[in-house]
């Protein structure tokens, strides 16, 4: 499979990053060490995305989950919540419903607040001492969620979370995707949403080759702090239809 030059594959980052170096074949690194890298590398671009836009990532939420009531924390990697064996990268938001059932216009959500572990006491003693609502506080400790002030109902709970992203191995694997096992190209389903930032892959998998030389290509490491750039830049927001400012004129023509 020949490179088209549009870095989307696992394919594509190693024969990218390879022309990069100026390297013709596969004699310097081994495509065992390419792959081995680029998986590494995937990961990395993965984690400078989430943390300039999680929204690339976020799964389909599957809830509402239930959460009994005078029940502290509940354990994420179980069949009841996320998924047996599986734990979120990040946690995105946490809300509960009214109804068991998926947000609707009389069914709206109440958000919850992140809190620190050690504050849980603190915020369920000032919540009994208060007249009203408090609302909901949460903290991702291990594989446990903890809630304050401890609920005294049962409550439909919806969490939207990023999963940690797939390990890449066959040479067909799309990058910078989370949707279960590595999807194949062409094939649906796919998280194609950062389809655009592959190149980056290429080039932070061409800087960990580099390491094997010394990093004595310096154009590496510029390519890759230009890259890194242009992403923040870029994935601030997906839509774009409103001005995020309005400037003032005396004029039409000024």
């Amino acid at each position: 499979m020949a490179w088209t030059g549009q870095v989307k594959t696992l394919l594509d980052a190693r024969e990218f990053a390879k022309l990069l170096l100026d390297e013709s074949g596969d004699l310097f690194w081994t495509q065992t060490e390419q792959t081995a890298l680029a998986c590494e590398a995937n990961r990395a671009v993965f984690r400078e995305l989430v943390a300039t836009n999680p929204e690339y990532f976020i799964a389909d939420e599957d809830g509402p989950f239930t959460w009994a009531k005078d029940t502290e924390y509940v354990s994420l990697n179980t069949a009841s919540f996320l998924g047996a064996n599986i734990l979120p990268y990040k946690i995105i938001g946490v809300e509960d419903t009214e109804k068991a059932s998926a947000v609707a216009r009389d069914n709206r959500p109440r958000k919850w607040k992140p809190m620190r572990f050690q504050d849980r006491n603190m915020i369920s003693n000032t919540a009994e001492s208060l007249y009203g609502d408090l609302g909901r506080y949460y903290v991702v400790v291990r594989n446990r969620m903890y809630v304050s002030p401890i609920p005294e109902k049962a409550l439909n709970v919806h969490i939207y979370w990023i999963p940690h992203i797939a390990d890449i191995s066959n040479d067909d694997h799309v990058l910078l995707s989370v949707t279960g096992d590595p999807p194949i190209a062409g094939n649906a389903p796919t998280n194609g949403a950062a389809e655009e930032f592959g190149d980056l892959v290429g080039v932070y998998l061409a800087k960990l080759m580099n390491s094997k030389q010394q990093g004595q290509n310096q154009t590496i490491e510029q390519l890759w702090t230009e890259g890194v750039a242009r992403m923040n830049n870029n994935a601030q927001l997906r839509n774009v239809d409103e001005p995020m400012s309005v400037r003032v004129t005396r004029g039409p023509w000024e």
